[in-house]
């Protein structure tokens, strides 16, 4: 088998990281959300710090409710894709300057373990992490009636996403999004 580029890449980080002693920790967002309300100025924040906290050595992703887990990627690869376009997408909306509206930026699009992982921008300021069954459509800033995971803290409305219902005006709910490091036991 031959590695080369980004994989390649990667795999010397995270080999030289574990020869090291430097561990990487799990980085999480957690955040409450109430029906027809616009998520708080401080759950904003933490979704920004989570996104600006991400690192190119994680080995998992994962969206639950915090009891129930909904998807997870464990191709450290993809979740590394999943996490640079998290923190590039922050960065751009960081820089932006206008108005607001329906602005959107660059989307990736990721396929792993049956789901596809999505990062977009939904509105002025507001970084879109979509999840849905590979198939589904993933266009950010929509309003799915089911079958989808979105993730929008910063939207500044009521249509912060949710989890498998509505992603606009959805129930009150808990959304967990956690990236966990990779460990000594990753498969390469």
């Amino acid at each position: 088998m031959h590695i080369s580029g980004l994989p390649m890449f990667l795999l010397f980080v995270v080999l030289l990281l574990s020869g090291c002693g430097c561990r990487a920790t799990h980085v999480t967002f957690d955040g409450e959300f109430v029906k027809g309300k616009p998520p708080s100025r401080s759950t904003c924040a933490l979704w920004r710090s989570f996104n600006d906290a991400l690192s190119p050595i994680m080995g998992s992703v994962t969206i639950s409710d915090g009891s129930n887990e909904y998807a997870r990627c464990d191709d450290v690869v993809k979740v590394d894709q999943i996490a640079k376009a998290l923190q590039e997408e922050e960065a751009r909306q960081d820089q932006e300057t206008g108005g607001r509206g329906r602005q959107l930026g660059k989307t990736v699009s990721i396929e792993c373990e049956s789901h596809t992982w999505t990062v977009g921008k939904c509105w002025a300021g507001s970084v879109e992490l979509l999840v849905r069954p590979t198939g589904q459509p993933t266009k950010t800033c929509q309003c799915y009636k089911k079958n989808a995971l979105v993730v929008r803290p910063c939207i500044g409305n009521r249509n912060w996403g949710g989890l498998l219902g509505q992603s606009c005006s959805s129930r009150s709910q808990r959304m967990k999004v956690t990236f966990e490091p990779a460990d000594d036991n990753m498969g390469w």
